[in-house]
């Protein structure tokens, strides 16, 4: 009688087996037997381990969109979101796509992912309350080995018999990303994240030419600040003991104990104060003007690159928000205004050391490069292109 489910073939094949098998009692030292079984059992295990090691494993929605979940930057989310579009998209539903990413990006990172606002959600409402899981709420698509999207059957035939093919899902979602935009945009989203990656990829290059100066220039912040570490070491002692005397003599600030002729000369020479003083002043100079740097870089980059989903103040919508001498009170004006002013450069007004003008030269030479970017040709392009996309598609904060 059949067992339910055998297979015929293999059961053949198990006969002739052990048909071959009997034949060789005879002629085969039995002793030599099991030890021969178990060699070929281990050889057999080991070339399957490896054959099965090279079959590459198909893409899966599912399993993609759980990579996509843990992505925490833009440009990364936006290149998933275009891949899975790609290999996916024409096989799922209206909204789909779209529900499953509301359910598993952070809202920020939503506008990245090309989630337009009041997009079809085919996800989110029919959860009825319930949580989302990327197993039961999405389709479980896998590519064939044409490379085409197809459901995956849920296994419940009989072992020996064909599973039922699954409905054909009806295609309602083209490939966007080489559609243009519903909204009457000129661009593809692949012309938009490739627009976003080229601009975040050339302003990398500029910013790094900044962090370089700051850790490895002679006037820049980390070279300032072991400067006067350095010689605060050498003068350590010197400095504590003439504190002491300082306190006693109920003065709060060294200077005003100078400016009343009482500096310990014997315990702390003046001219190593006065030294120590000015590689501080230096430091702080450096400080001041890296800071002002950064901060006008990152202003720069949210007022252009980011202002239509995260908004930007009104200033970038000047044509000629760059230029150092117009608009008072916005950044790029005070930071080469108050470049070199003397409260900077003598933030203590003491009058005994003056900042290095060269520390300001440097940093007022990398706010040229910053602007000069923003002002290129081919920036100016991309941006052309980040604008009308997000317009088109309703991603304007």
């Amino acid at each position: 009688m059949s067992k339910c489910g055998a297979n015929e073939a293999l059961g053949a094949l198990n006969e002739k087996t052990k048909e071959m098998a009997d034949t060789l009692k005879d002629s085969v030292d039995l002793s030599k037997l099991q030890e021969f079984k178990d060699k070929a059992e281990s050889i057999k295990g080991d070339i399957q381990d490896k054959l099965v090691s090279q079959i590459p494993k198909p893409k899966n929605l599912q399993e993609e969109l759980e990579k996509v979940k843990g992505l925490k930057e833009g440009l990364a989310v936006g290149a998933a979101v275009l891949a899975i579009e790609k290999d996916f998209g024409k096989a799922l539903g209206a909204g789909v796509l779209t529900g499953a990413l509301k359910n598993v990006l952070d809202p920020v990172l939503q506008g990245a992912a090309g989630i337009a606002a009041g997009a079809e959600d085919a996800i989110s409402d029919a959860l009825g309350g319930k949580s989302f899981d990327i197993c039961k709420n999405v389709p479980n698509v896998e590519l064939d080995k044409n490379g085409e999207p197809k459901e995956k059957a849920k296994v419940d035939a009989k072992p020996n018999e064909a599973a039922e093919k699954p409905k054909e899902v009806e295609k309602t979602v083209e490939d966007s990303s080489t559609k243009t935009s519903l909204g009457g945009g000129k661009y593809t989203q692949t012309d938009y994240y490739v627009a976003k990656a080229e601009i975040s990829l050339a302003y990398d290059k500029v910013e790094k030419g900044v962090s370089k100066f700051i850790k490895k220039d002679k006037l820049g912040l980390t070279k300032k600040s072991k400067d006067v570490k350095k010689y605060y070491k050498k003068i350590k002692k010197k400095y504590a003991a003439a504190k002491v005397i300082a306190e006693k003599s109920g003065y709060k600030k060294f200077f005003n104990m100078w400016q009343d002729g009482q500096w310990p000369e014997d315990v702390f020479p003046f001219e190593e104060y006065r030294t120590y003083l000015g590689l501080y002043q230096d430091y702080e100079y450096t400080d001041t003007l890296t800071s002002e740097l950064i901060d006008g870089s990152s202003a720069m980059e949210k007022g252009l690159a980011s202002k239509n989903i995260f908004g930007a103040h009104p200033f970038f919508d000047n044509p000629d928000w760059y230029d150092k001498t117009k608009y008072p009170g916005f950044f790029v004006y005070r930071f080469y205004d108050e470049l070199y002013l003397p409260i900077k450069r003598d933030s203590r007004e003491y009058g005994l050391y003056t900042a290095d003008k060269a520390i300001g030269d440097a940093h007022g030479k990398l706010m040229d490069e910053l602007l000069a970017f923003w002002q290129r040709e081919d920036i100016q392009e991309q941006l052309a292109i980040l604008a009308d996309y997000e317009t088109a598609n309703g991603l304007v904060g």
